[in-house]
């Protein structure tokens, strides 16, 4: 894992990028973090000021409104994927990783050299995958306001957050192990040797105690 981000650093042109996964068009944290619980009507602070840092790499989460389980629909994971190709397509950027919940997910991006604007990305990619999605009766937004996001600092830094990020199933009770949960990044990264198929299966990582939602 060490190695593998200094190598995803050192040459950004030659970067293997994580894709969603195709199958039927499918979607695909520094100390412990003081984030705000997304709470559905609420704002994000007014104080909060966002790190832009151009060709960096970040961490983000982004939930549904009101933690609804909009992402548990396949037409609405279908519909997400949809819009991330589409964007990244318009505007180009890596994905290093990925975990897709019930109600919100997790990512690290890397934008090319120069570029600090992940905040239209996430606007286009909310966009383009609300107007496919499949509300609930009453449920006026598929998006909480906003997104959470860090900028990773180092290569020990990337790590966690990868590990918070694959761990992510098993945290939520919604998998025993990464390897189980289809809507991750892990069996990529398995394959190219970042992780042990087993990994997170027996061993507790070292991040599961962290809130980064």
């Amino acid at each position: 894992m060490r190695s593998a981000y200094t190598a995803l650093r050192g040459h950004r042109q030659h970067r293997a990028q994580v894709t969603t996964p195709r199958t039927k068009d499918a979607l695909p944290s520094q100390s412990r973090y003081a984030y705000p619980k997304f709470t559905a009507g609420k704002q994000p602070l007014a104080t909060y000021r966002r790190a832009h840092i151009p060709g960096g790499t970040y961490f983000f989460t982004v939930v549904t409104y009101g933690r609804q389980p909009l992402l548990a629909d396949h037409l609405n994971i279908n519909a997400l994927g949809r819009a991330f190709r589409r964007v990244k397509e318009e505007r180009p950027f890596t994905m290093d990783a990925f975990v897709l919940m019930p109600d919100h997910l997790h990512c690290i991006w890397t934008l090319p050299e120069g570029d600090a604007d992940y905040s239209s990305r996430w606007r286009d990619v909310k966009k383009y995958a609300s107007q496919e999605f499949l509300f609930p009766p009453g449920s006026p937004h598929a998006w909480q306001r906003g997104f959470w996001e860090h900028v990773i600092r180092d290569e020990n830094d990337w790590q966690r957050h990868m590990d918070y990020i694959h761990y992510n199933p098993v945290k939520h009770g919604w998998a025993q192990s990464p390897r189980e949960w289809q809507w991750s990044s892990f069996h990529q990264c398995v394959k190219k040797g970042w992780y042990e198929p087993d990994w997170g299966a027996q061993d507790i990582p070292d991040v599961a105690d962290m809130d980064w939602e």
